[in-house]
């Protein structure tokens, strides 16, 4: 981990994280993005909010355990994850996805432009799709039945190519030993 700049450095030794974070980068895009949605931008926060960031693409969702992991640091625990993600989606800086029972639920970025999900029924894998023309559908869709929308999810389910090959390959041996 890169060493922070005395000059940087808060009382106790802590980040400046308005400033910067642990990759030493500029993170006042993030406390501006916490201030404006009336969070005060806290280091815990930064770093989750940032963790929640894709590095490229659309929003990719991701369990507490995950941002945990991403975040982890000396004195961090899995319960300030929760609580963040929590205070985040209060502010709707976040959207919580629970995809069925038993699973974990995702947590993704809220943007213009709200992802929907692919999710294997077999493996679990959830991915993010953007699709401008899928939400001005379905906001045309809920306008037509006089819903004034707030927000939205939707997600598809099914398997995903390594899942289906599983599939096909298993339906085969299957088929190959009733013959036999």
């Amino acid at each position: 981990m890169p060493q922070t700049p005395p000059e940087l450095q808060a009382p106790g030794g802590h980040r400046r994280y308005t400033q910067w974070t642990d990759e030493n980068r500029p993170v006042e895009p993030l406390a501006s993005q916490l201030r404006d949605a009336g969070v005060r931008p806290t280091p815990t926060r930064c770093e989750v909010l940032a963790a929640l960031h894709p590095e490229s693409g659309p929003p990719v969702p991701h369990t507490a355990a995950e941002v945990f992991r991403k975040v982890a640091r000396p004195g961090f625990v899995l319960a300030n994850v929760y609580r963040v993600l929590g205070e985040l989606e209060a502010a709707g800086l976040a959207q919580r996805s629970v995809p069925e029972a038993g699973r974990a639920g995702v947590f993704v970025l809220r943007s213009a432009v709200q992802p929907g999900y692919l999710a294997c029924t077999r493996c679990h894998t959830v991915g993010s799709v953007l699709d401008k023309w899928m939400q001005d559908r379905l906001r045309s869709l809920a306008t037509a039945k006089g819903l004034t929308l707030e927000r939205y999810t939707w997600r598809m389910h099914g398997l995903c190519d390594a899942c289906a090959a599983s599939e096909r390959a298993q339906s085969r041996q299957r088929a190959a030993r009733a013959t036999a």
